[in-house]
């Protein structure tokens, strides 16, 4: 919904001025300003964005109605300025993990992040983050002839720029969904520039065609389902009250919602505990050393022939944690995926 509304905005500043339609069009540039504020926080970038280049190009009645539309969003400022930085804790991304994410995205591959499915092809990410950069740099060339092209750069730029700086005083840089905001104008922009630049036309084929091959490789796992909630409901069967349930990636949210509504016997305890604090949302790798050190404490807190299940992606069964599990006790796997791995500990 926000790629719409920033694109519906983006074609209405680009629409030409009519007589007697000048009031009707400023109104349409505030409230679709003010639908995209209000649709994610992601608009305030899309927003000044275009407001930067309404002032450079002095169209001084077009920044007007932008302003109005911001006027809209001000009542939420406060509660936008009073979030808790553990609201965007979750997004972990360096820079070179978001621009290469961004490039990628613009070159026709982009990053599927974790818990929403299955990756694409390494070597497509990478081919598609070259094509993207390669579109880029013909793209400026182009715009120096061309005001519109001029435009959807500027405002692609200046929106993805302007995250990554925000992404240094608090994270909300996160390729995979951060550059989906501005896709329709990048794709416009190239259309735009395709009659009257050769290279952009050459190089434009790079990106649909990785594109149809990642969506080619794409449609087996089309219909993927996160395995959480699924173990969730194989837990809460057979986990005793005594028992102790371990979960960590997107099996901890899921057992939450089980364990808060009582359907999940067994008290439950994250991996890593720090996932407690904002479930849902996790950086997918091996966690870090503090995390074994409190699967330690808790294995070592149980009674005699109690039981700790442990559910995790199988990035999580590192040899660190096979340590952890074979100090006392025994363990074994009761279930194994390519997204999933549950554990069942038994305590001496």
């Amino acid at each position: 919904m926000l790629a719409l509304l920033d694109f519906a905005l983006f074609l209405l500043l680009r629409s030409p001025a009519r007589p007697g339609r000048a009031l009707v069009r400023s109104a349409a540039i505030a409230l679709c300003a003010a639908a995209a504020l209000h649709t994610h926080y992601l608009a305030l970038f899309f927003v000044g964005a275009a407001g930067i280049l309404t002032l450079v190009e002095r169209r001084f009645r077009d920044a007007a109605a932008l302003g109005a539309g911001g006027v809209l969003f001000l009542p939420w400022l406060p509660v936008l300025w009073r979030q808790p930085a553990a609201a965007t804790a979750w997004m972990r991304d360096t820079f070179f993990q978001s621009t290469t994410g961004f490039l990628s995205a613009l070159g026709g591959v982009g990053r599927v992040p974790p818990a929403f499915g299955f990756p694409p092809p390494p070597l497509l990410f990478w081919l598609a983050s070259l094509a993207g950069a390669a579109l880029l740099a013909l793209l400026i060339p182009a715009a120096r002839g061309d005001a519109e092209v001029r435009a959807g750069l500027v405002i692609s730029a200046i929106f993805l720029l302007g995250a990554l700086a925000a992404g240094l005083l608090r994270p909300v840089a996160f390729a995979g969904r951060t550059e989906l905001a501005i896709l329709p104008v990048w794709l416009w922009t190239i259309a735009r520039a395709i009659p009257s630049a050769p290279r952009v036309r050459m190089t434009a084929w790079a990106p649909a065609a990785l594109g149809a091959a990642a969506l080619a490789l794409a449609l087996p796992t089309a219909r993927y389902e996160p395995s959480g909630p699924r173990v969730s409901a194989a837990l809460s069967g057979l986990a005793r009250p005594s028992d102790l349930v371990v979960a960590g990636a997107s099996f901890y949210l899921p057992a939450r919602l089980a364990r808060d509504r009582g359907a999940l016997p067994a008290p439950l305890q994250g991996f890593p505990r720090e996932v407690e604090r904002h479930p849902g949302w996790f950086p997918l790798r091996a966690p870090p050393e503090e995390a074994y050190g409190e699967l330690e404490a808790a294995l070592d807190s149980r009674p005699a022939a109690t039981r700790v299940w442990i559910a995790v992606h199988p990035l999580f069964a590192t040899r660190r944690m096979g340590e952890v599990l074979a100090r006392r006790g025994t363990a074994r796997e009761a279930l194994r995926g390519t997204d999933l791995l549950v554990i069942v500990w038994t305590a001496p």
